[in-house]
């Protein structure tokens, strides 16, 4: 195809005037550049798991199972699995932990070990509760939000454990992978009955995949065609996610490289993002009152044994105001960002693309993981759960 219309564009060429030949001939060439740059990204074999990037070479990602069925995920597509978990465990309740990388990253993992997670579900198991995780990378709080309203409908929650992350207070928006919460009326409509609900909605639900796979429109039916077409004939339209992913990881590390950008650099509130965020959380703890949920906030563990990245003024600002509310509306709030010491901390790929190693505040060793998974069963026990019947 490309050399038959090679052979036009000169005789195309003697008709046009000469300075929208130069345009032609840098459009046609950049064209030719760009599909050589593309079929050479995508026969290269390195296959990326983006959502796995930032955990980097020395820190590995753990979800576990019990007898086969997952008890912890970071794919809301994969909540069904949880529940069917649950059910054929026969635990009378269960528990539900929401938080962020930090909850299913083991940093210098060795073969046997486990995260908080299990640990944290053999204690509970005692009191006849069970305990599911959900956990994703940089999960803000309005995306707690909605899955909390989501697994509350389906699970019989008795707890909520919620990870409290300052860093993720600069993050805003829904990620793709919630968009069937909003496929639920029951759940939509317990979403709707807030102003921070209604935005979400008006935002991200049209935004959701559809629930089936009918197509009704002319549109439809041609643009599935012609996907099914490409994706058996171009290898190219075969790898567009990895392709996009990596474009976009290189525009990253440039923006770091360029802007010196590493784990050490200050980050500062995002004034607009800090309060959604934080009315999230309002959110999240009075539903949890109206259900009779027992909810334990936390402040995450934290690096301690160098300069953490944060302005001083503005983190235990964030750590007052996020005691008051829980405090205010029926949580127990830990505050337990020393409680893992820094042998137990480790270093992440750099986040400019450069061969160095960086500190990493945000994932911890096995250790730490174990250090977590105590502090929190001992404030469960706290609350007063009933033992298992006799």
């Amino acid at each position: 195809m490309l050399k038959r219309l090679s052979s036009k564009i000169p005789q195309y060429l003697k008709n046009t005037p000469y300075s929208e030949n130069n345009k032609l001939i840098s459009i046609f060439f950049g064209l030719i550049l760009s599909f050589i740059l593309l079929l050479f990204l995508s026969q290269k074999s390195d296959y990326i798991k983006f959502d796995e990037v930032a955990l980097g070479t020395d820190t590995k990602g753990y979800l576990a199972q019990i007898d086969g069925h997952s008890i912890h995920t970071t794919k809301m597509s994969e909540f069904s699995l949880l529940k069917r978990g649950f059910e054929l465990r026969k635990l009378k309740k269960t528990a539900l932990w929401l938080g962020n990388s930090q909850l299913h990253a083991i940093n210098q993992y060795k073969e046997g070990q486990e995260n908080a997670s299990p640990i944290l579900l053999k204690k509970l198991s005692a009191l006849q509760t069970d305990l599911l995780t959900l956990s994703f990378a940089n999960a803000n709080l309005q995306e707690h939000y909605l899955v909390f309203e989501y697994s509350k409908v389906h699970l019989p929650i008795k707890i909520l454990y919620l990870g409290i992350v300052f860093d993720d207070f600069r993050e805003t928006g829904i990620r793709a992978d919630l968009g069937l919460i909003f496929q639920e009326e029951e759940v939509k409509n317990n979403i709707l009955k807030n102003a921070l609900g209604r935005q979400l909605v008006k935002a991200y639900s049209s935004k959701s995949p559809k629930q089936t796979n009918i197509i009704y429109t002319h549109q439809e039916v041609s643009e599935n065609y012609l996907n099914k077409l490409l994706k058996g004939n171009s290898l190219i339209w075969r790898s567009r996610d990895q392709l996009q992913g990596k474009f976009k990881l290189q525009l990253y590390r440039a923006r770091n490289n360029i802007f010196q950008i590493d784990a050490t650099t200050t980050r500062k509130i995002i004034p607009s993002r800090y309060r959604a965020n934080m009315t999230a959380l309002k959110e999240i703890l009075s539903s949890a009152a109206a259900s009779k949920i027992q909810v334990i906030t936390y402040i995450v563990p934290l690096r301690h044994d160098v300069a953490y990245p944060y302005l001083k003024s503005q983190y235990l600002s964030f750590k007052k105001e996020v005691d008051e509310i829980a405090r205010a509306l029926g949580a127990r709030h830990l505050d337990i960002d020393q409680l893992v010491p820094g042998k137990y901390w480790g270093v992440k790929n750099s986040t400019t693309g450069s061969k160095g190693k960086e500190l990493d505040f945000m994932h911890f060793q096995a250790k730490g993981h174990q250090l977590l998974a105590n502090e929190l069963y001992k404030e469960t026990r706290a609350l007063n759960i009933e033992k298992p019947t006799l």
